[in-house]
């Protein structure tokens, strides 16, 4: 499903154009490079350029090596400066891509320079990775951006990551983030701070994994900050800790959104190091009171909020607690919160969403003309004169929920939710084009048609001057013809008379 922000989705991208690769050459100058194949890729990084910009989709076999100040970003990245640089072949998709092929399971992308800024791409991982590597990786690298990503990698132990940060790295992560792992047979993490400090600012994250979204381990600080929401799919939300580290922090502030459909929103175990924020050995939480937390439990994994093998400390804008096992829906600690399990709601919505679906198709069954269902599939002919060589044949489309790609029915996910929305749009789109199809067909009809009356008038005009008379000639011409005949009888009358005179005098 996609997960484009609100203002992306109304975006027109039927209406946008691909810039040319001289576009963004100009925009990039004489220190950036624009690249096509993985060729140009390498020569652009050899040449230590400042921003690289990944036009179209591009295969690469080895690891992407970003230094200082270097800029790995896609064609979106300037859709401030035009939008068309918006352009999408697939409106869920961005156009800049690196596809990668890797036998050695190394990471996609790595940066261990300062001031690098990955955005607007696609990373696709078409073999497994191996332990701490992912799509991207951050190593001792600081004031590192990551915006606007669509990220899918491939599990390949127990550590594979979508994005994995370690040892001291600062990393902001904005936008709109997705990260999917398409393995589901290893254990994977989609994104795992070890030792760094991450902050995920007025951000959208969707994660799809099998085990945990989001890990941190051996003094991690991640803050989740300005109105960001996290749409979390795996067996755990946060996982605080690995192993025999800790020392973890994680700050969510006012304004935050969790969505999580998780067996465990929170997960922790022990803690041997010490915690630079509070200054315990512990792994701390602290959550402002306005955070919503939406948790659908995916397993039957006995309810739990919170799983803890040792202290683990939770804290609101009011109180602070040492829990060791507690089921937080029953701890006064979470007062604050709005915590849900909204299966009921779900399928509420589901069922009055089918019911629309059925009364639609029995709209569409029966909507006929002179026994022809247009919406249906079928074709109606149209003759414009009597032996039939002038027509036009009106095409017919199926319009039916199935038919449009309404198919997603089953609500298991955010994501199936997600599906259904986008389905509908694309159905919406399809029957405006539908619309402007029939309008042309009723436009070429009324035109015949307007033509055809005109025609009969002018016809029927010329038919009556062949056939009907004038009546005020014919009347005049009555009157002559009347006058006339009463003139010879008089003028035989006369004649008659004089005869009559003549014989008299005789």
């Amino acid at each position: 499903a996609s997960t484009l922000p609100e203002s992306i989705n109304r975006i027109d991208y039927a209406s946008l154009t691909k810039l040319d690769k001289s576009w963004y050459e100009a925009q990039v100058g004489a220190n950036g490079a624009v690249v096509e194949t993985e060729n140009e890729l390498k020569a652009a990084l050899a040449a230590g350029k400042e921003t690289i910009v990944v036009y179209g989709k591009i295969n690469i076999t080895s690891t992407v090596k970003l230094q200082k100040n270097q800029k790995l970003v896609g064609t979106e990245y300037f859709a401030d400066k035009n939008i068309n640089a918006n352009y999408r072949e697939n409106v869920d998709e961005y156009f800049s891509q690196l596809i990668f092929d890797n036998a050695n399971k190394a990471s996609a992308v790595s940066a261990s320079g300062d001031n690098v800024v990955v955005s607007d791409l696609k990373i696709v991982l078409n073999n497994d990775v191996a332990n701490n590597q992912g799509a991207i990786i951050v190593s001792r690298a600081q004031n590192v951006s990551l915006h606007n990503l669509d990220l899918t990698h491939h599990a390949q132990s127990s550590q594979s990551c979508g994005i994995v940060f370690f040892n001291g790295a600062s990393i902001t992560i904005s936008g709109n983030i997705k990260i999917l792992s398409s393995n589901q047979t290893y254990h994977d993490i989609a994104i795992y701070n070890f030792g760094s400090d991450v902050f995920i600012d007025n951000a959208q994250i969707d994660i799809q994994a099998k085990e945990n979204a989001i890990l941190t381990g051996s003094q991690g600080f991640t803050h989740i900050m300005n109105n960001s929401t996290l749409n979390l799919d795996a067996s755990c939300a946060f996982y605080s800790n690995i192993g025999t580290d800790g020392g973890n922090t994680l700050l969510i502030d006012s304004g935050s959104v969790i969505n999580s459909r998780a067996a465990f929103l929170f997960y922790n175990e022990s803690s041997s190091a010490s915690n630079a924020y509070t200054g315990n050995n512990d792994n701390y939480i602290q959550l402002a009171a306005d955070v919503t937390v939406n948790w659908t439990n995916k397993t039957i994994w006995n309810n739990l909020l919170l799983q803890t093998t040792e202290e683990y400390r939770l804290s609101n804008t009011t109180k602070s607690s040492s829990l060791s096992g507690e089921n937080l829906l029953q701890d006064s600690a979470w007062e604050s919160l709005d915590i849900s399990q909204d299966d009921e709601t779900v399928e509420n919505y589901k069922s009055q969403y089918l019911g629309i679906l059925e009364q639609y198709n029995m709209l569409i069954a029966d909507s006929s003309y002179k026994g022809i269902y247009l919406l249906q599939g079928q074709n109606l002919q149209i003759n414009f004169n009597e032996d039939r060589s002038s027509k036009v044949e009106v095409k017919g489309v199926k319009a039916d929920s199935e038919s449009l790609g309404l198919k997603t029915k089953e609500w298991q996910s955010k994501e199936d939710i997600e599906k259904s929305i986008s389905e509908l749009e694309n159905a919406i789109n399809s029957l405006r084009s539908f619309a402007s199809a029939f309008g042309n067909y009723y436009s070429i009809v009324t035109t015949r048609q307007d033509f055809t009356e005109n025609l009969i008038n002018v016809l029927e005009e010329g038919a009556d001057k062949l056939t009907l008379a004038d009546m005020n000639e014919e009347s005049a011409n009555m009157l002559a013809l009347q006058t006339s005949q009463q003139l010879a009888i008089n003028s035989l009358s006369l004649a008659s008379q004089a005869a009559q005179s003549v014989l008299k005098l005789f």
